[in-house]
């Protein structure tokens, strides 16, 4: 079997069947994808098939790329069976007035009456090929050929939640794909916003119902996650969330990997205080939280660049980061981000406690799910603490004190579909400058600066993405996508950052430039190996904190200052 093997990063490695929507190389991308998910090939962490190739995301620390590339050639002739029986689904959908804003723009596009374009798109049966973009997102395809469309040229911001998308990205296919996401031109939005059980397996069927129906009440609010100890919010900052190292393993049906966006200074916030390096964190962004201490007491940690703790209601105290603390019941805390960093991470001894949700706590504020009820935090939030008291010991700090990483540039991969580009366009990559939009958040950033243009069309079949990616739409400018991206686009990737540059690119703020140059495959997996390395150093570093007169400022705290009395709880 031929296929193309392409590299996504360090992190990733795609395996392409071809370049159209065709039944027969769906069915060869999933019996790929069921061959790997049986036998787990070292270093592979999740697999994400989409219409017409797969993405394997890897560890560079247990396997390389060529190791991973054997492995996946010695399974690509297997006769493993896949299928089960397809389950048909119908969806109501309303295709009236302000449930339906691009349907006069889809009849003028397609030069068919309104009332023909809703009554042919919902007499058709539609085959779900993949799952991806955002959680619960199926791409379908067999959409009438009257009704292709071109993708948009610029992605839209957003789309109402229970929309309906048609577009084609397949010139050669008579059968163009439907697709439930942002970036199409045409949008009808369905009845009810509710779930729908659905997989590659299943057929989808679109129903037109006329009118409009009242929504259906929603469900009780889930009681709030509370425990006798925490940190009460006094005031929540620009956006302060729950993050630990992220949500793997879920691409697949549309779920990001999220986690933090520095997982460098994240791990080493958990480190000072003698957590495990992943633990969930609140990640700052831009302009820290106020918070008081409603525990015994709290060991707490900061780190992120220029940033720092000032403790105390009235006169406060100003800790640099870099060190851990331990408070009372009572204390008032703010964190202070500095110019040198978007972000920074504040670790409590034990780790936030609030519920996994697909084994992780990261904040995925987009589909409301993990952290602190899937959304950042807000003015009289009680976040809650896995320990109500500091454990005894010394107070640690880093080695030294992390500084702005300057004016390096970032390191790319160039790919997946760096062929897809003109000459000019990658010399303009690697010898522009680029600056970062103010449409920046976790999900991604708009650069500034040069137009990349595409060879031919901008409009791909749609594949996976990995984090990091640099994708660029038909307007030609460039957006780096980051830890909540979409799992799977339709715009070419020009290139991905190398992981261990992420953290540098996570810590960048709206106005900073960023310079990007090219290495090899092979270089960013050693410095993704380096990487590991620095942090595993700094960890075996760290030292205890000593006033001046040597004592042990830990200890000190925590201990028992009065003679016969342990907290002022007994």
């Amino acid at each position: 079997m031929k296929v193309r093997f392409l590299s996504a990063g360090d992190r990733a490695l795609v395996v392409e069947f071809g370049d159209h929507i065709d039944r027969t190389l769906s069915d060869d991308v999933l019996r790929l994808d069921s061959s790997l998910r049986s036998s787990r090939p070292g270093g592979v962490v999740e697999t994400v098939p989409t219409f017409r190739s797969l993405m394997v995301h890897y560890d560079p620390v247990v396997t390389t790329r060529a190791d991973l590339e054997r492995a996946i050639a010695s399974q690509l002739d297997s006769t493993r069976a896949w299928r089960t029986a397809a389950t048909l689904w119908r969806v109501p959908v309303c295709y009236d007035g302000e449930f339906a804003p691009d349907l006069v723009e889809v009849a003028r596009l397609t030069g068919i009456a309104p009332s023909e374009v809703a009554a042919l798109h919902s007499a058709t049966h539609y085959h779900v090929y993949m799952l991806g973009f955002l959680p619960g997102f199926p791409y379908m395809g067999d959409l009438p050929a009257p009704l292709a469309l071109p993708r948009r040229a610029d992605p839209r911001v957003r789309v109402p939640a229970g929309s309906i998308s048609i577009a084609t990205t397949d010139r050669d296919n008579a059968d163009p794909p439907l697709r439930l996401r942002t970036h199409t031109a045409g949008a009808f939005r369905t009845r009810r916003h509710r779930l729908v059980r659905t997989d590659r397996r299943n057929g989808f069927r679109v129903d037109q119902k006329e009118g409009r129906e009242r929504q259906l009440p929603s469900g009780g609010r889930a009681d709030r996650w509370m425990t006798a100890a925490g940190l009460r919010v006094l005031a929540p900052g620009l956006h302060t969330t729950v993050q630990d190292l992220g949500r793997p393993g879920y691409q697949a049906i549309g779920v990001p990997p999220s986690g933090a966006l520095d997982g460098f200074s994240l791990r080493l916030a958990n480190a000072l205080v003698r957590n495990a390096l992943g633990a969930p964190a609140l990640e700052i962004l831009l302009s820290g939280p106020t918070l008081e201490v409603a525990a015994d007491t709290v060991r707490v940690a900061l780190v992120g660049t220029d940033a720092s703790l000032a403790i105390g209601a009235e006169t406060a105290r100003i800790l640099a980061a870099g060190q851990s603390v331990t408070l009372s019941r009572g204390e008032v805390f703010e964190t202070i981000v500095g110019y040198g960093s978007a972000c920074c991470y504040l670790a409590a001894e034990g780790g936030i406690a609030v519920p996994l949700v697909l084994g992780s706590a990261s904040t995925y504020v987009r589909a409301a799910i993990g952290g602190f009820e899937g959304r950042a935090l807000r003015h009289g939030d009680f976040v809650p603490l896995a320990v109500a008291r500091a454990s005894a010991g010394a107070e640690l700090r880093l080695p030294s004190s992390m500084t702005a990483t300057g004016d390096q540039p970032i390191r790319v991969v160039l790919g997946p579909q760096q062929e897809c580009f003109t000459a000019a366009a990658l010399a303009a990559l690697l010898g522009g400058e680029f600056r970062i939009s103010p449409s920046a958040d976790r999900m991604g950033m708009r650069l500034d600066g040069p137009l990349l243009r595409h060879r031919g069309g901008w409009d791909i079949v749609s594949d996976a993405i990995a984090t990091g990616a640099i994708q660029v739409p038909g307007s030609g400018q460039a957006i780096l996508l980051l830890a909540d991206h979409q799992t799977t686009g339709g715009y070419p990737k020009i290139a991905t950052v190398v992981s261990a540059d992420l953290p540098v690119v996570g810590r960048c703020r709206p106005g900073d430039t960023l310079r990007f140059t090219a290495v090899t495959v092979e270089a960013a997996e050693e410095l993704c190996r380096d990487a590991e390395r620095e942090v595993a150093a700094l960890v075996a570093r760290l030292e205890p904190v000593v006033d001046r007169e040597g004592f042990d400022l830990g200890s000190l705290y925590a201990g028992n200052l009065i003679s016969g009395v342990v907290s002022g709880l007994e």
